[in-house]
This record gives structure tokens, sequence and C-alpha cells, in this order.
């Protein structure tokens, strides 16, 4: 499958991520409710939920998003999953819920579609499947508990969803169509069958990015030369298109509201260009070191706000990491033995990692190394502070064992 360019975080399936597929048996029932959300019409209220403490103490959590006070999680516990929002200063965590059935129908149907590519036919079934779905009463449900969750966290994405800021715009891309909601999930439309993948919302003016192919007739392969980045502004049925080619659509400056493209050039260096949402590309910079295969820009792994990158970079012997500057490419500095599937960037250029030796969280930067103790790095929230994900310890199983003992935020200086 083709990976997720535009998205701004690792990895934000419901119900799997990377790994096996959760059982069915391990989504609840959805909660029903009748009364309209306040201000959002045809979205029923999304229901409030205590901490359930019998649900499974995890090593292993996911990052979704993380505000000013609280962190949304991801939980897998063996065939158990679970969503969580955990307050930071306290590190106790202070909802649960449990994984949404229906939402991850979503991601079942473009997981399908992909196995299945090779049968061009069943993508228009499966693309009207997921428009019904959409417009099911228990799924809009889902998603009102969900942008509910995600607004305290500051989250936007979920694969296959991505949202506005507000909330009030929202996309799916599944089995190569693009379906958008320009009213908070109320109702829904298809407004691209190009192999749509990788939504995002630019903060603040609504407009919704996504990669697609000029070729209809190709699912989930697409040659350099038809690869597109479409922009839709806000309300708007008809995308416009522009044509990437070779480029990686690596983020979103989200400062800016521009697409990152990265493109190998002038040598075997990694060129930085900015695509606006009127269409324009325009040249940033290019960095000075090389990419490890000539002619093929690397995928970048880009902080939350599109402020700073990092890529792997040639050398022989071991992993190195590129770490610069995206916003103008003038500061850089190289980690040595480590790649970026390993790292969490924020917006001071600080590179977060779990060391193999002791399984500490290590903050690096271009001058110093910082040991801030036990655990996983999970992500950087936008005070500043790393979010640290601990394993449960002295065989804790239970969540209400381990409920202010597992998630930290780390303030780490540059």
């Amino acid at each position: 499958m083709r990976p997720p360019l535009l998205a701004l975080s690792a990895c934000v399936a419901l119900s799997a991520c990377g790994g096996p597929e959760s059982p069915r048996a391990a989504h609840a029932p959805s909660m029903v409710r009748t009364a309209p959300a306040a201000g959002v019409p045809g979205l029923a209220a999304p229901a409030a939920r205590d901490v359930d403490p019998a649900l499974p103490a995890s090593a292993t959590a996911q990052l979704l998003g993380a505000g000013p006070t609280r962190a949304l999680l991801r939980v897998r516990a063996g065939d158990v999953t679970y969503l969580g929002l955990w307050d930071l200063a306290s590190g106790c965590v202070k909802r649960t819920h449990p994984a949404f059935a229906r939402l991850a129908e979503l991601e079942d149907l473009d997981r399908d579609a992909y196995e299945r590519r090779s049968e061009g036919a069943t993508l228009p079934t499966r693309r009207a499947a997921a428009l019904a779905l959409l417009g099911a009463p228990d799924t809009k449900r889902e998603l009102a508990e969900m942008l509910a969750l995600a607004k305290e966290a500051e989250a936007t994405q979920a694969r296959p969803l991505a949202w506005s800021d507000d909330g009030r715009h929202v996309a799916a891309a599944v089995a190569g169509g693009l379906f958008v909601s320009w009213d908070a999930g109320a109702t829904f439309a298809m407004l691209d069958d190009h192999d749509a993948a990788s939504p995002a919302f630019a903060p603040g003016s609504g407009a919704l990015f996504f990669e697609r192919c000029a070729r209809a007739d190709t699912p989930y392969h697409c040659a350099p030369e038809f690869r597109e980045v479409g922009v839709l502004s806000a309300k708007a049925t008809e995308p416009r298109l522009t044509r990437i080619g070779t480029a990686l659509a690596a983020g979103i400056d989200r400062d800016r509201g521009q697409v990152v493209l990265a493109r190998d050039g002038e040598g075997s260096k990694l060129c930085i260009d900015r695509l606006a949402s009127d269409g324009a590309i325009t040249r940033a910079f290019c960095v000075g070191a090389r990419v490890q295969r000539p002619g093929e820009p690397p995928p970048l792994t880009v902080s939350g706000r599109g402020a700073w990158a990092a890529f792997d970079t040639t050398d022989k012997k071991r992993p190195r990491l590129f770490v610069f500057d995206l916003r103008s490419g003038a500061s850089s500095f190289v980690v040595d033995g480590l790649d970026a599937a390993q790292v969490e960037l924020d917006e001071r250029g600080l590179v977060a990692w779990e060391s193999p030796d002791n399984h500490h969280a290590i903050v690096t930067s271009a001058k110093t190394r910082r040991d801030v103790g036990p655990g996983k790095p999970l992500g950087w929230t936008r005070a500043g502070t790393l979010a640290v994900w601990s394993p449960p310890a002295d065989g804790a199983k239970s969540l209400g064992e381990v409920a202010c003992k597992q998630l930290r935020a780390e303030p780490a200086a540059p």
C-alpha cells in the first residue's frame, strides 16, 4: 500500500498500526445517543466516558495528538485496542474509549481493496460501500465521538480519516476514493476516484490537500509522470490539481498552509519545494547531505508543524540521520547510528529516540544529548514537552494498577 506521505504522525490507525488486524471481537458496541451535538446539526452528541480500570495495561501505545493539557493515545494489549485521554501534568488517564467498530470497517474496506487490487472491478463496489458506511447513523455517532476526543488533544488524523482543526471538515480516503464532508460528517460525497490518498487539512484555511494519480486505471500504483497533489478549498466540489512527478509529498507546513515536496537535484542532493494552495510550486532550498539512492528523494520524517525534518543520508557502514530546518535549510546536523524511522522531531530541531542499550528516552540536538529516563518517546506536545510511555511495572496487568504511571511529559530544552 502506498505510504501516507501527507500524514503528520507516524501511524494513527484506528484498528491496526502496521501489524495484524485486531479481531472484530475486540471492538465494543458503539455508544448510542439521540440528542443532537451542540452546534453540529444532524450528528449525535458524543458520550462522556469514565476510565475503565479493567482494561489491560500495555507496553505499546501510539500518540494521536497532544494539546496543552491532554494527550490522546491508541493503546493495544494483545487482542484488545482502546483509546485513552491522558492528563499531561499528572500523567493520569482521564477517560477511556473502546476502539470504533464502524470507523475500523472503513479501514478494512481500504485494506481489502489493496489486497484485491488486481480485481479492478471491485474498487467501485468498495467505494460505494464506503459511502454507504459513512452515511450510516452508527458511523456518524462514532465520528462525533472521535472528533470530540480529538479536539481535546488537538489530533487531526486517524487513518483513513483526516479533519480540520475545528472538526467542521472531514475527509476519508478509502479504496482510492476521496470522500469529503463540509458539515462535520453529517453528509459525505465522493469528490475524487483517481487513486486518492493521504488527505490532510491545512490549518485555518480549511484547504484539503491529498495525493492522487492522473490516471484512474492504475489503482494503488502510479507512475511518477502521473503523480499529482490535489487541493480542495473549503466547500469546493472540484480539486485544483498540480503534477509533482518524482517528488515526494513529505508533509504540511502548518504555519504557511503549504505542502512540502522533497526532490533530488543538483547531483545527489535533496531539494525542498513548496506547493501552495493555489497550485504554485516554488524551490525553497537544497541541503548539503547526499541521498542514499541518486534519482530517488528519500522519505522525510517531519515535525508536527513542519518546522524541521530528517532523512537517512549516505553512509556505507551504519545508519546516519541528517536533521535540518525545513523552513530555511540554514541549520542542520547529523546524528550517527540513527535512521528516520526511529525518531520523533519537534519544532526546535530536537530529536527523541529510544536507546537500545537501556530502553531510555534520549533527546539529541546539534550540541547536546540528554537521557530523560526509562520509556519510549511517543512524540512532542505543543508545549514542547516529550510524551514518554513506560511499560507496566511489577507485573501490573490492568489499567487501574498503572493509571498514573505509564505516561509522563518530560521537559526538554534545546
